[in-house]
This record gives structure tokens, sequence and C-alpha cells, in this order.
């Protein structure tokens, strides 16, 4: 090279993975997805462990999903949250039309809302025991796979009727 052209690093424009990896971002209310933990409750209350969160009744929700709509967020993540009396070894309330994120589902219809629900499948806070599946039938905890994939395919149904 002569000793009068400049040095231009090219290196991070090379290929087309690293030219993405290096691109400008934009980020827009249109981009994000807003967490919503909806349970059997009457009136909104704090999630102890997540400061600022707060898990919300079925009406509280609908009302955060219109307002976070107005302002540019249109994406939902519901997360299920039960009282104790409904929690079984098979967490089967999911799969009921009565269940909240169900229910949820259904009011954002009810409501007309043009927005993007993303329902959560797992049943942890709709089992007794917490795990994500069901337990093997001894309760040795140890997930059963085929009795959990036959729960989650309940739910699944659950929630697209409920939408």
């Amino acid at each position: 090279m002569s000793k009068n052209l400049p040095i231009r690093m090219r290196r991070l424009r090379r290929r087309p993975v690293l030219r993405d990896a290096v691109a400008d971002v934009t980020l827009r209310p249109s981009s994000l997805v807003l967490p919503l933990f909806v349970g059997d409750i009457d009136d909104p209350r704090p999630v102890a462990s997540m400061p600022g969160v707060m898990q919300h009744p079925v009406e509280g929700a609908i009302a955060t999903i219109r307002a976070s709509a107005d302002a540019g967020v249109r994406q939902f993540l519901l997360f299920g949250v039960t009282a104790p009396a409904r929690k079984d070894p098979c967490g089967s309330f999911a799969a009921d039309p009565a269940a909240p994120v169900n229910r949820t589902c259904a009011a954002i219809r009810d409501a007309g809302l043009d927005v993007v629900i993303y329902a959560d499948l797992c049943f942890c806070e709709y089992t007794d025991h917490g795990h994500c599946g069901a337990l093997d039938e001894r309760r040795t905890w140890v997930v059963d796979n085929d009795r959990t994939l036959d729960q989650l395919a309940a739910t699944a149904v659950a929630q697209a009727r409920a939408r």
C-alpha cells in the first residue's frame, strides 16, 4: 500500500452476518412484549420477588392491555397464577375455561382488542408440587413426560378455544 492512501477497516462489513451484528437497532413500543401475571384474584397484588410487577385479576389485565396498546405496546405474554385450592398433581385446571389465562384470552377477544397474545403453556403454577409437568405415579419428583404432553395438549386446546 502506498503511504498516501488511508487505511479503511472493513472487516466488520465483509459478511452479512457481521453487518447484521453491528447494525443500528431501532427499538419501538411495537417491538416490545409485556409479560402479565393473571390470577384468580379480585384486586391487583404485588409479586414479592419482582419489585414493580403485579399479579392482575382478569379485568385488571384487560385494562392494562388496553392502556398499553394505546401506548403502542401490542404484544403480551400471559402467565397464569391460581389459588391453592385449584391445584392438583397434574395441573389440570390450566386446561379449564375458567383458568385465569383462558379467561383473559376470552376477555381480550370479547373486548375486540387488536393485540398479539402469547399464552404460557407451562402449568407449574397449577400443580400442587410446583413442577412444570405431571409427576410419575409414585410422585418421586420425576416428571412423567407422556402425561405431561397430554396435559400440555389439553391446555393448548383450551387456550386456542378461548381466543
